[in-house]
């Protein structure tokens, strides 16, 4: 699906000061350490607001740049437990709108003017902030991008030559949602424990209870990495519980549901 949208990138930095935005790390290979300082640079130099950084390792591997905080947990499971880590990020800003946003992904940062705008406004309580196609950047685009960091047109130039991540309407990459709302329905799902199926169940999850979920104009791109145990199932049987969690919360009604949520939040 070949997206033919395409913006002008902002003349100055975009001020969102209440906004913060969430990036919960794990560093298990060169190209995603690549990646991240990539993402880092781009958005600090796009945006103005706060930028939170979890590393979660047994070891610390990433030097933020000036401008973004970053707090680090030591961690010697393989498996990156991203949803709980989420989950102490968010008790740990004050700002009314939250992006969560992954190590690998960038996009127009008008794209989130937009979004904050639309839950400034309530019209929505969560937000894409692209239309659903999410590009997987070839390595030898990313090279190129790498040379000019700060020029989104290299990648939007060369969509022609992409393919998309999943099937459309995306629902990875990052998501925009206003922090009262989301601790309302209760926030990321710890029952998911590594990769895999968190972000179909938070979209269910969310539709289910009645949120209003919308989506911007634009595209989302995707960095390639290295594809390790946290960018897979961690094993056969962890798939087979979290493909059930996921059935389980699709299978519930609202009072159901509500009723699931409220325990969560007395255990958090």
């Amino acid at each position: 699906m070949e997206q033919k949208y395409k913006a002008n990138m902002p003349i100055d930095k975009i001020k969102l000061n209440d906004l913060t935005i969430l990036i919960p790390i794990r560093i298990d290979s060169e190209s995603r350490l690549e990646n991240v300082l990539c993402i880092l640079q781009f958005l600090n130099s796009w945006v103005e607001c706060p930028i939170l950084v979890l590393e979660a390792d047994a070891t610390e591997k990433v030097d933020v740049p000036e401008g973004v905080t970053k707090i680090f947990i030591e961690d010697h499971n393989p498996v990156f437990y991203r949803t709980r880590y989420i989950n102490q990020m968010i008790r740990k800003t004050d700002a009314p709108y939250l992006a969560v946003w992954d190590a690998d992904v960038l996009l127009n940062p008008l794209q989130l003017l937009l979004g904050v705008e639309m839950l400034r406004k309530n019209e929505a309580d969560m937000v894409f902030p692209y239309d659903g196609n999410f590009y997987a950047v070839p390595q030898y685009i990313k090279e190129v991008f790498l040379q000019h960091k700060d020029r989104l047109e290299v990648l939007e130039q060369s969509i022609g030559r992409m393919r998309l991540m999943h099937n459309f309407p995306s629902v990875g990459g990052g998501f925009l949602v206003k922090k009262k709302t989301y601790i309302e329905v209760g926030m990321e799902n710890e029952n998911f424990f590594g990769w895999g199926l968190e972000d179909a169940e938070r979209i269910k999850r969310w539709e289910i209870l009645g949120c209003r979920i919308k989506r911007t104009n634009g595209v989302m791109f995707h960095l390639p990495h290295h594809r390790g145990t946290n960018s897979w199932f961690a094993d056969p049987e962890t798939e087979i519980s979290l493909r059930k969690e996921f059935l389980r919360i699709c299978s519930m009604d609202q009072a159901a549901l509500k009723n699931e949520v409220n325990l969560w939040k007395r255990g958090l």
